[in-house]
């Protein structure tokens, strides 16, 4: 490989943990986090604090690598624009002036198959797809779309690929699935993981990808200035520039722009950006057009908190995610009173302290579908004011990793928005026996998505469960991943009637040996599953066999 000079055993050690990299790693403060995998082929998370001069050097050889980051970098290679005809830009324009207008993306699909481009093919199979119910006869005839995708998706994407361009996988993997467009089927996202893209080779990248409207940036290949010279970025509507290390002094340059002005999505949570970011952002005119904002983990203070809960420009937000900054509730009271963000339907406002105060302010959304308080810490009466708000439109919650007590799964039980609910994740909560039971007391007759993933079940739990189905009778997307569940636990599952609807079961990471596979592959409640995963380590071969048997290779995944 490239890179800078290393010695033979620095060389070995990171080829060593990229062979082994599952994910890139990411600076945590100190220390280097990121998913690996191990003997067995699973994935682990794998910490490093480097402790010396020697550690931090290999922690740092290692993150470039990862990232082609300094000595590392990768040259975009030299090349022009990619030449299309009169006829085909004539096409690809009437499509941006009207991208939500399926006639336009019918007509290309007719131009592109004419010609032997077997894109075509893919984009109407795409648009005739997404206009019909999910499940119906006429969804299943386009089924076919992945067989062109892996058959042809290399000549797609080729002319990114001259750019060094290409959607993968860490650990190399050509996934063309991540920047094509499911509803369309065209290349409509990139994720940009080198320097020098922007602005010298901007024109060859629209020129390959013209339906872009999703840009993404791998860490220390953001250059806001750089961006803002592009005469392209209007017909960008969404920039991801999550863990990208983007600054404050970044996001004024970008927000400079004159070309910055068909965004309608904009992350920029990172450590670097602070009150400061929120202060050009603030100020920033085409803000008012946003209807999703996300800042989450960017080191925002009650001062920054404060100029969002004025800034008049947020009253077209729809979905708002500001988790991991302040966390005292009553630093959050400004912004969940302000009069400009009444129009939200989506919130996320994670790692807060929540008392009764802030419980109630939260309540104050009318319009409100979704709420994500993930890592939330519940002080005194704070869980349960929360759950005596109406929520009149509420349909999603989430509460992963926020330790919940039986007490309080009495009061969401007991909370009007049960009976609305149709997605609940309480993943990761510290649940107990009691806890599980007294949730399973209430009812919830339109939920549909239930995790309780990473909860300590066992069989008992499995055992609640089971007898619970009269609770939860939309239920088609259950979660059980590492939750101790048993072979006898799973036993009690495949039993009870709560399968009966369900199109997606996730029992990976626990330990339902053969015998739980066997009690899977004989439950008379199972006739809609579309997905099942389970750890294959812990079915063996012949667990493996008789659930392919019972519900084929299509269904069936191994973690």
């Amino acid at each position: 490989m490239s890179g800078p000079q290393m010695t033979d055993a620095e060389r070995a050690e990171v080829n060593a943990r990229l062979a082994r990299m599952r994910t890139k790693p990411l600076w945590d403060g100190d220390r280097l986090l990121w998913a690996a995998r191990d003997d067995a082929d699973s994935s682990q998370v794998v910490t490093w604090q480097p402790e010396t001069p020697e550690e931090l050097r290999a922690a740092d050889l290692f993150y470039d690598a990862a990232h082609c980051l300094g000595a590392f970098a990768e040259r975009v290679p030299k090349g022009k624009p990619l030449r299309r005809s009169p006829e085909e830009l004539a096409l690809i324009a009437g499509i941006l002036a009207n991208r939500e207008e399926d006639t336009g993306y019918l007509v290309y699909a007719d131009y592109l198959t004419e010609r032997g481009n077997s894109q075509g093919d893919y984009v109407r199979a795409c648009v005739e797809r997404a206009r019909v119910p999910p499940g119906s006869p006429e969804f299943r005839e386009h089924g076919n779309r992945g067989l062109l995708v892996l058959n042809h998706a290399e000549e797609w994407f080729a002319p990114l690929g001259e750019l060094g361009l290409r959607p993968k996988l860490s650990s190399g993997a050509f996934n063309p699935w991540w920047w094509l467009s499911p509803q369309r089927g065209v290349i409509d996202r990139v994720d940009i993981d080198r320097a020098g893209i922007f602005p010298d080779h901007a024109n060859r990248l629209f020129a390959a990808a013209p339906f872009l409207r999703k840009l993404s940036f791998e860490p220390g290949h953001f250059n806001g200035r750089a961006l803002a010279k592009v005469k392209q970025l209007a017909q960008i509507e969404e920039l991801q520039l999550t863990g990208c290390g983007a600054t404050a002094d970044d996001l004024r340059a970008l927000l400079r722009s004159k070309h910055l002005t068909g965004l309608r999505t904009l992350a920029v949570n990172g450590k670097e950006m602070g009150d400061e970011g929120v202060r050009h952002l603030c100020a920033w005119p085409h803000l008012s057009r946003l209807h999703t904002l996300d800042l989450s983990h960017c080191s925002i203070t009650a001062v920054g908190i404060a100029r969002l809960a004025t800034c008049p420009h947020l009253a077209g937000l729809k979905r708002f995610e500001i988790s991991g900054n302040v966390v005292a509730g009553a630093d959050a009271h400004p912004l969940l009173g302000s009069p400009h963000l009444t129009a939200l339907e989506e919130l996320a406002f994670g790692g807060l302290y929540l008392d009764t105060v802030t419980a109630v302010c939260i309540g104050g959304f009318p319009k409100l579908r979704a709420l994500d308080l993930d890592s939330t810490a519940f002080e005194g009466g704070g869980f349960a004011a929360l759950m005596q708000n109406e929520f009149p439109a509420l349909e999603v919650l989430r509460l992963s990793s926020s330790h919940l007590t039986p007490n309080h799964l009495e009061a969401l039980a007991g909370a009007p928005c049960a009976a609305r609910l149709r997605e609940l994740r309480i993943d990761y909560c510290d649940l107990g026996i009691a806890g599980l039971a007294m949730f399973a007391s209430g009812t919830y007759p339109k939920l549909e998505v239930f995790d309780l993933s990473r909860n300590r079940l066992g069989a008992r739990g499995a055992a609640i469960l089971g007898l619970s189905a009269k609770r939860f009778p939309a239920l088609t997307n259950l979660k059980l991943w590492d939750c101790n569940i048993t072979p006898d636990g799973v036993a009690d599952l495949a039993r009870g009637k709560l399968f009966a609807n369900l199109t997606a079961l996730d029992l990976s990471y626990n330990n339902i040996g053969p015998a739980g596979a066997v009690a899977l592959a004989q439950s008379r409640h199972l006739q809609n599953l579309k997905s099942l995963t389970v750890s294959e380590r812990a079915v063996g071969k012949k667990g493996r066999d008789v659930l392919v048997a019972r519900f084929g290779e299509s269904v069936v995944s191994f973690s």
